[in-house]
Protein backbone atom coordinates (compact mmCIF):
# COMPACT_ATOMS: atom_id res chain seq x y z
CA UNK A 1 0.00 0.00 0.00
CA UNK A 2 1.75 3.49 -0.81
CA UNK A 3 1.85 5.96 1.57
CA UNK A 4 -0.85 8.15 0.09
CA UNK A 5 -3.27 5.26 0.38
CA UNK A 6 -2.32 5.12 4.02
CA UNK A 7 -2.84 8.94 4.20
CA UNK A 8 -6.59 8.68 2.47
CA UNK A 9 -7.21 6.41 5.08
CA UNK A 10 -7.11 8.54 7.84
CA UNK A 11 -10.11 10.84 8.43
CA UNK A 12 -8.54 13.74 10.57
CA UNK A 13 -5.92 14.33 12.71
CA UNK A 14 -7.93 13.07 15.68
CA UNK A 15 -7.80 9.93 13.92
CA UNK A 16 -4.01 10.20 14.05
CA UNK A 17 -3.99 11.16 17.83
CA UNK A 18 -5.90 8.09 18.29
CA UNK A 19 -3.95 5.14 16.88
CA UNK A 20 -0.84 6.38 18.52
CA UNK A 21 -0.32 4.76 21.67
CA UNK A 22 -0.25 7.58 23.90
CA UNK A 23 -3.22 9.33 24.19
CA UNK A 24 -4.21 12.49 25.08
CA UNK A 25 -7.29 12.50 27.95
CA UNK A 26 -9.04 14.76 29.26
CA UNK A 27 -7.41 14.44 32.41
CA UNK A 28 -4.97 16.98 33.30
CA UNK A 29 -2.99 17.58 36.29
CA UNK A 30 -4.21 19.66 39.11
CA UNK A 31 -2.65 23.12 39.02
CA UNK A 32 -0.35 23.02 36.48
CA UNK A 33 0.42 24.33 33.03
CA UNK A 34 2.52 24.07 29.88
CA UNK A 35 4.22 27.64 28.56
CA UNK A 36 6.16 28.36 25.48
CA UNK A 37 7.38 31.82 25.22
CA UNK A 38 8.24 33.26 22.21
CA UNK A 39 11.49 33.28 21.40
CA UNK A 40 12.91 36.93 22.02
CA UNK A 41 10.75 36.49 25.48
CA UNK A 42 13.14 37.85 28.24
CA UNK A 43 14.04 36.17 31.22
CA UNK A 44 12.69 39.24 32.91
CA UNK A 45 9.02 39.49 31.35
CA UNK A 46 8.88 35.53 32.48
CA UNK A 47 9.29 36.36 35.92
CA UNK A 48 6.72 39.80 35.46
CA UNK A 49 3.50 37.11 34.05
CA UNK A 50 4.50 34.55 37.08
CA UNK A 51 4.21 37.09 39.59
CA UNK A 52 1.05 38.56 38.53
CA UNK A 53 -0.64 35.41 37.77
CA UNK A 54 0.56 33.62 41.32
CA UNK A 55 2.80 30.75 38.96
CA UNK A 56 6.20 29.08 40.25
CA UNK A 57 8.14 27.05 37.40
CA UNK A 58 8.36 23.30 38.52
CA UNK A 59 10.76 22.78 35.35
CA UNK A 60 12.15 23.53 32.05
CA UNK A 61 10.70 20.93 29.35
CA UNK A 62 12.69 21.98 26.43
CA UNK A 63 14.42 24.83 25.34
CA UNK A 64 13.78 27.63 24.10
CA UNK A 65 11.48 28.79 26.71
CA UNK A 66 8.65 25.62 27.38
CA UNK A 67 7.99 25.42 30.91
CA UNK A 68 5.54 23.23 33.41
CA UNK A 69 4.20 26.01 35.67
CA UNK A 70 2.17 25.03 38.88
CA UNK A 71 -0.72 27.31 39.87
CA UNK A 72 0.36 28.28 43.49
CA UNK A 73 -3.11 30.71 44.59
CA UNK A 74 -5.94 28.14 43.26
CA UNK A 75 -7.04 29.89 40.31
CA UNK A 76 -8.81 27.25 37.95
CA UNK A 77 -6.14 25.85 35.30
CA UNK A 78 -8.88 26.96 32.66
CA UNK A 79 -8.79 30.59 33.57
CA UNK A 80 -5.31 30.79 34.22
CA UNK A 81 -4.88 29.54 30.32
CA UNK A 82 -7.58 32.09 29.55
CA UNK A 83 -5.23 34.62 31.18
CA UNK A 84 -2.14 33.44 29.85
CA UNK A 85 -3.06 33.73 26.18
CA UNK A 86 -3.53 37.17 26.81
CA UNK A 87 0.60 37.63 26.67
CA UNK A 88 2.09 38.78 24.44
CA UNK A 89 4.99 36.93 25.27
CA UNK A 90 3.20 33.51 25.04
CA UNK A 91 3.13 31.20 22.10
CA UNK A 92 1.16 28.56 23.56
CA UNK A 93 -0.22 27.22 26.83
CA UNK A 94 -2.20 24.50 27.85
CA UNK A 95 -2.93 22.12 31.22
CA UNK A 96 -0.53 19.47 31.89
CA UNK A 97 -2.30 16.62 30.53
CA UNK A 98 -2.31 13.42 31.42
CA UNK A 99 -1.29 10.48 28.78
CA UNK A 100 -2.07 7.02 29.14
CA UNK A 101 -0.39 4.17 26.72
CA UNK A 102 -2.68 2.18 24.88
Amino acid sequence: MAISDDLKEVGSTEDLESSSPFRKTNNYAPGQVIVKFKPDTQQQDIETIQTELHLKILRTISRPNVYLMKIENGTPVEEIVEQLQEFEAVKYVEPNYVRSVQ
